[in-house]
């Protein structure tokens, strides 16, 4: 049995259900930018996110669109984590 790699960034612009589906798969990256979720859908898309255990640290409007910037349960904080924190989570400084 291979052992589940850990992913530092995932970009995805995809629709609204497409992204619901394939939430609890991006829940192993550090990082997500999730884009193609209209205003209309912001508040259940969070609601989603939030229940696949994904942080959302900011979210941004333009137009009729939002982007998503979370965190998702591979970016754990450093005083919990037995492997070396990857460098692109720490230059971030988002560790609790």
């Amino acid at each position: 049995m291979k052992p589940v790699r850990k992913i530092d960034i995932v970009t995805a612009n995809l629709y609204f259900d497409l992204l619901i589906e394939i939430l609890p798969k991006l829940n192993r990256s550090r990082w997500l930018i999730l884009s193609g979720v209209l205003r209309a859908q912001q508040n259940q898309f969070l609601r989603a996110m939030r229940r696949n255990n994904i942080e959302i640290v900011k979210v941004r409007r333009r137009g009729k669109w939002i982007a998503v910037l979370g965190k998702g349960g591979a970016c754990v904080p450093l005083a919990t984590q037995a492997a070396p924190k990857s460098e692109f989570c720490a230059t971030l400084g988002l560790h609790e």
